[in-house]
């Protein structure tokens, strides 16, 4: 019986029991915090591979899902440091090209002054080809930054005869035929420069695989939800593992048969068209060839009333 013991003894006692159990309690719920806090200096010195839910999902409920939060954030955090890490490289490996044949050009002409009106051509030409990636890089980085659109009434169908014209003049030299089969007429809200910058994208980037002799075909089609636009060639198509990353900057095919362009088509393509809540995609089609598809919600159609 605690009356046996002494009432000092007994309230020592009862004080040691209640400052190891207040210290247990404090270093089970304080020891994930201070390690999810020390996952997130170590984050912030620039170890972007930090991680940490693992380590925490045995502990407090809440205190794991903060972890989960926490890797999901440094997730992001690290692709979009990726992202523009890889944007910055390909930049400058885009830059440093036709930067080189300026150089060259130019000493070309200081050796052999005869030369020196053929050297002012391809330095106009390089620098004409940096202008334009320029211009390239400040359209995806607008559209990737939400700029906003000038929306007007603009016809899907009317974009497509335009784009087919432009397509089918240039494909003269390659005896390419364009065609165009389109079901209806719709008219939309849109930016109809993004759109037609889109469609004229992925036309042309068909236009470069297209072998001799072959045809692109345009359609315009709709069902319940989209007004869908396509874009088919009889080219090699693309290996089933480039599919998903052809839209992204700076990426080339293993079928590109030349060395023009920058890899912003298919991107400035797909910023252009989800900008507009829609959704691009492409697919290999048998026996060859590739189709890219365009899909634009209805929503965006003149007269119609969003649900």
């Amino acid at each position: 019986h605690l009356t046996h013991f002494p009432l000092g003894l007994t309230l020592s006692c009862a004080l040691l029991l209640i400052v190891l159990v207040s210290w247990y309690l404090a270093r089970r719920f304080t020891r994930p915090l201070e390690e999810l806090n020390d996952a997130m200096r170590t984050f912030a010195r620039g170890e972007l591979q930090t991680r940490i839910a693992e380590k925490l999902q045995k502990d407090d409920a809440d205190i794991a899902q903060l972890a989960v939060i926490f890797d999901d954030m440094a997730e992001e955090i690290q692709a979009l440091i990726n992202r523009q890490q890889r944007l910055f490289h390909d930049v400058s490996h885009e830059v440093r090209s036709p930067l080189a044949r300026i150089e060259v050009a130019l000493e070309l002409a200081r050796r052999d002054p005869a030369r020196t009106q053929d050297s002012l051509g391809r330095i106009e030409k390089e620098v004409g080809n940096i202008n334009a990636l320029v211009e390239s890089l400040l359209t995806y980085a607008r559209l990737e930054n939400g700029a906003n659109m000038t929306k007007s009434p603009v016809g899907l169908a009317d974009i497509l005869e335009g784009v087919a014209d432009d397509l089918g003049f240039e494909a003269q030299q390659k005896n390419v035929t364009v065609k165009t089969v389109l079901e209806g007429d719709p008219v939309v809200d849109a930016d109809g420069n993004l759109i037609a910058r889109a469609v004229d994208n992925i036309a042309r980037n068909s236009l470069r695989h297209a072998p001799e002799d072959s045809t692109i075909l345009l359609s315009l089609s709709s069902d319940a939800e989209s007004f869908i636009i396509r874009c088919r060639d009889e080219g090699p198509g693309m290996p089933e593992e480039e599919l998903a990353g052809m839209f992204s900057p700076f990426v080339r095919g293993a079928n590109v048969r030349t060395g023009t362009g920058f890899g912003l088509g298919l991107a400035i393509a797909r910023r252009s068209v989800t900008a507009h809540g829609g959704a691009i995609t492409a697919r290999n089609v048998s026996p060859h060839g590739l189709e890219t598809e365009i899909r634009l919600p209805k929503s965006i159609e003149i007269g119609c009333d969003e649900p």
